[in-house]
């Protein structure tokens, strides 16, 4: 999987602040996706994000995108404090190193065998921990998207009158210079 650059990471940006639909349909889009990120295990948020966003009425492209905040580099240590915390939860906590332990395990070396015995450990822990991340990044992500996409449109709009206003001035200077 290719890491995204400073270029891809900005283009994202853009086309969600680009987005045509309302400030809260895009905040609900992103908000969708980043509670997949954290409850839906990783390589299948994406597609739990896209039709959640469809029956919600959210931006699918942001809710999309907002899931890659579980990547390959991230989830290593996401995935491990989430199910951490979600032992608390529900009672049953787990040491954290039993969490590298098992996580490491899988990581290196990814069979069938070690992913039932993670799956044994973390299945309630991962969707009790998943819940609470996920909602709070949820509300956060939907305020502040919210926020960012009325300050963006805000600013682009303003940017957009200072022009109209150049161009009447430099229209008013160039009547003046032809008489």
């Amino acid at each position: 999987m290719k890491i995204p650059d400073r270029k891809a990471v900005r283009q994202a940006y853009l086309r969600i602040m680009r987005h045509p639909g309302s400030p809260q349909r895009t905040g609900r889009g992103v908000a969708i996706g980043l509670f997949a990120a954290f409850i839906v295990p990783f390589m299948f948020h994406m597609a739990v994000a896209l039709v959640l966003a469809f029956l919600l009425r959210g931006a699918r492209f942001a809710a999309v995108v907002a899931t890659w905040i579980s990547n390959p580099l991230t989830f290593p240590v996401i995935y491990p404090v989430q199910c951490y915390v979600g032992g608390y939860l529900i009672g049953r906590p787990l040491s954290y190193e039993t969490v590298c332990r098992l996580v490491g395990g899988m990581v290196k070396e990814p069979t069938w065998g070690a992913f039932a015995e993670m799956g044994r450990f973390f299945l309630v822990p991962f969707f009790a921990g998943g819940l609470l991340f996920g909602s709070i990044a949820a509300v956060a992500g939907y305020f502040l998207s919210i926020y960012l996409l009325t300050r963006f449109r805000a600013r682009k709009e303003s940017r957009r009158k200072l022009r109209e206003e150049r161009r009447g001035l430099r229209k008013i200077k160039n009547l003046g210079m032809n008489k």
